[in-house]
């Protein structure tokens, strides 16, 4: 009978000591996500800052062969702020995942800087800006460090951002197509047999606010089929909307307004499944600005009529 009720103290003791670590362990848990989620605050912000002003970075996308960190900045003084990025050799850079160095540009106020003549922000005015990172390859997703340099009123700075993910553009409406300018809802409609050659059909859209021209710059497309056999498109019979695709007369896109493109390929075949890749070049112009741009197919199955 003693041992029997000694048995159930020391249950009783162990199952109190149990509640004790339980609600301790739930405790260290909420001490432990409030430090992560802090920390992860923090790693959201800049370190360092620019004389008179505010930064608010808004996104990091893929652009054409570049990427493009968006930011708004406004000059919180009374009277205007002149500012100068430096973008020489010792300025302004950023570092992809790989540790690969890219050399940077910038856009502000939709005008794109040179060396050696600031931009000045008026007071108390957002302005819409652009970081430009150069050359960096579609197989890089984030960029681990980047550094931002220039002049305010003559006042050096220097800020350093924390690791920037480079948003995916969804863009297309497949699978087997990507469009590097993300002012470009690129639609796909069909790749079919007709004859000896191969039409592939689809919709040029400007989803921005604004209208901006294309152009292929003379420019014909890169194609290899599943054979390794390669092609280029028909110069006279390859068409955005009435104009001609391959020229150098630049092609104007309307906002929100779908323009039928045609794509002929001559020759291809018969014994061709698919198109390994379709690379088609192109340049994007608005205003003064221009940026080289591409659309691409990748394994692209060609159906028959």
């Amino acid at each position: 009978m003693k041992k029997s009720i000694i048995f159930v103290l020391l249950l009783s003791l162990l199952s109190v000591q149990q509640i004790h670590a339980q609600k301790w362990l739930k405790k260290l848990g909420k001490v432990a996500e409030t430090v992560l989620t802090n920390d992860q605050k923090t790693t959201n912000k800049a370190s360092g800052s620019i004389p008179g002003c505010t930064v608010k970075y808004t996104s990091c996308v893929a652009n054409g062969n570049d990427v493009h960190i968006n930011f708004v900045i406004t000059n919180t003084t009374s009277s205007d702020v002149h500012i100068l990025f430096n973008f020489y050799d010792d300025g302004s850079c950023a570092f992809d995942s790989k540790n690969a160095k890219h050399k940077t540009h910038f856009y502000i106020g939709g005008k794109k800087q040179d060396h050696y003549n600031s931009y000045a922000l008026p007071s108390n005015v957002p302005v819409k800006g652009i970081m430009v990172i150069e050359d960096v390859d579609r197989t890089i997703k984030q960029l681990n460090s980047t550094i931002i340099k220039g002049k305010a009123n003559d006042m050096e700075f220097a800020l350093s951002l924390p690791t920037q993910v480079i948003a995916d553009t969804k863009n297309t409406n497949s699978d087997y197509v990507t469009c590097s300018l993300p002012e470009l809802q690129f639609n796909f409609l069909k790749c079919v047999r007709q004859g000896k050659n191969v039409v592939i059909t689809a919709t040029f859209k400007n989803n921005s606010n604004k209208e901006y021209s294309v152009c292929s710059g003379n420019k014909n497309a890169t194609v290899y089929d599943n054979e390794g056999e390669s092609y280029e498109f028909d110069r006279d019979a390859s068409f955005l909307g009435k104009n001609r695709w391959i020229s150098y007369d630049g092609i104007t896109l309307l906002c929100g307004v779908p323009m039928k493109a045609t794509f002929v390929i001559p020759n291809v075949s018969t014994s061709a499944t698919d198109f390994s890749v379709i690379k088609i070049p192109f340049t994007y112009y608005y205003n003064d600005n221009s940026t080289e741009q591409f659309i691409e197919f990748r394994n692209l199955p060609i159906s028959a009529q």
